[in-house]
């Protein structure tokens, strides 16, 4: 894992596409919250410009399948908000509806909400990720670490971060994602 710090710019940019637009295109009522959408928004705003391409734009062709292409790899970033840093054995989630996504590879991070960081906790091949992750099902009951509950709106995958490809640094990470399968 490895952490980048998230500028006031960024944020910034990424509120204003979400004044004039609303990212949450998915087929059913899983849209996420404004807040939700603003954190997947930085998290992969961040990425996308450290592959060398711009934050996300409203106006685009937002493309809800993946995010960018990195060499031929379709990535899509996945990123959770916290007010915590992450450890391996923390989850993260990919809706089910998401599986058949044409997607090459997923890059899971962390989004600390109070300290403005993003962790990149790693990143799977979609192969690899429906072998390791846990599929819950629409309906049942998830409880997490601290005790909470909540009832699944839709299918869902977890993956654990020990489960990821680790990666420690932004040149690592694309060195291996064209190559781990």
């Amino acid at each position: 894992m490895f952490d980048i710090q998230i500028n006031k710019d960024l944020i910034d940019h990424c509120k204003k596409q979400l004044e004039n637009c609303n990212f949450g295109k998915r087929t059913t009522d899983t849209n996420g919250t404004k807040e939700q959408q603003l954190v997947g928004l930085i998290g992969e705003s961040a990425i996308r410009k450290a592959f060398g391409h711009q934050y996300v734009k409203c106006g685009d062709d937002y493309n809800i399948e993946y995010d960018f292409i990195y060499n031929t790899m379709k990535v899509d970033v996945k990123t959770m908000g916290r007010t915590s840093y992450p450890t391996k054995d923390y989850v993260n989630n990919l809706m089910g509806e998401q599986i058949d996504y044409e997607c090459d590879r997923y890059i899971f991070c962390s989004y600390h909400k109070v300290e403005n960081v993003l962790t990149v906790c790693g990143f799977i091949d979609k192969q690899t990720l429906l072998k390791k992750a846990n599929k819950y099902l629409k309906g049942e009951t998830r409880t997490r670490f601290d005790g909470t509950e909540f009832v699944l709106k839709l299918d869902l995958y977890e993956i654990k971060n020990s489960d990821l490809e680790k990666v420690y640094s932004m040149k690592e990470l694309k060195l291996k994602l064209d190559f781990v399968i």
